[in-house]
């Protein structure tokens, strides 16, 4: 622990380890439960923190909380030292409507495009959770996020619009987790039962907010919604698969326009010659003929 307090002022000393007080005594509360309806809305203020799916971390989340990684040793990239960062919900909205709009290309997140073996963990507004939370460098104008903002480097902030971010100096203790995201990858029943007995008193859904598990679910309900949102996932994944082929042919289709297009352009007995070398039966002349009428008309139109 004394390595952790390494290389920075005593001033800064005195805030971090003020905010690690604040997080112990914040552990040790009881929270509400939250029992999600069919849509899952994420109020304004929502905190979202995505990681891969790994066993040893998730239960060091499940037993610490999102502690920034240089209490473990692990060295931060440049940008938010000894901070937790945090994507941040910036105004009341469903999960499948954020999903939808998350423009931030974040591997470690189960949203957009990517993320597909990822989970997340949501983390909603709370009073008491503000004694940690405005510990943070993406707000401003007040006496924390001023201190917060010394262990940072500002130029280097990933998301420039500071609304839809946070970095909590130290973290956010686990308590406060209430649902995870789990990303359609790892949507099975051997992955959503570890979930469950590590974070026994948190809902589960999908990226679009539709529910997995919810406290006091039996495993026969689970495992149903499960199987149901495997085909979803099936059909979907089906569905992109023509809509990609689809494209590709609109793609060559265009290309081959293009080519007979200039084609044309070349004297009848050339063009002659290309049918007569690609195997067509018939006149070549006359082919040839018509391919610079009909691309002369298209022209013309």
């Amino acid at each position: 622990m004394s390595d952790f307090f390494n290389n920075i002022t005593k001033e800064q000393i005195t805030i971090l380890k003020n905010q690690i007080e604040r997080f112990e005594i914040l552990r040790n509360k009881k929270i509400q439960q939250v029992i999600p309806k069919n849509k899952l809305i994420l109020p304004e203020k929502t905190l979202i923190h995505g990681t891969s799916f790994d066993i040893k971390n998730l239960e060091s989340i499940a037993s610490s909380g999102i502690i920034t990684g240089q209490y473990f040793g692990i060295e931060e990239d440049g940008e938010t030292y000894f901070c937790a960062d945090f994507h941040r919900v910036d105004k009341d909205t469903t999960l499948e409507e954020y999903n939808k709009n998350f423009s931030y290309k974040d591997g470690r997140c189960p949203f957009g495009a990517l993320g597909k073996n990822t989970i997340a963990f949501i983390i909603p507004p709370n009073k008491e959770l503000e004694e940690i939370t405005k510990y943070d460098c993406y707000r401003e104008g007040t006496k924390e996020s001023i201190q917060a903002k010394t262990f940072v480097n500002e130029k280097g902030l990933p998301i420039d619009d500071k609304n839809k971010a946070s970095s909590i100096l130290f973290g956010i203790p686990s308590n406060f987790i209430k649902g995870i995201v789990v990303g359609d990858n790892l949507i099975n029943k051997e992955n959503i039962s570890i979930i469950r007995r590590i974070f026994k008193d948190c809902y589960i859904v999908r990226n679009n907010g539709k529910i997995i598990y919810k406290q006091n679910d039996t495993e026969e309900m689970t495992n149903l919604r499960i199987e149901n949102i495997q085909e979803t996932i099936a059909k979907e994944n089906k569905i992109k698969e023509i809509e990609l082929l689809n494209r590709k042919i609109d793609n060559l289709q265009k290309e081959q326009s293009k080519l007979w297009e200039s084609i044309s352009e070349l004297p009848l007995e050339e063009i002659a010659k290309i049918y007569e070398l690609i195997g067509w039966q018939g006149n070549y002349l006359e082919f040839a003929r018509r391919l610079k009428e009909n691309n002369k008309g298209g022209r013309n139109k």
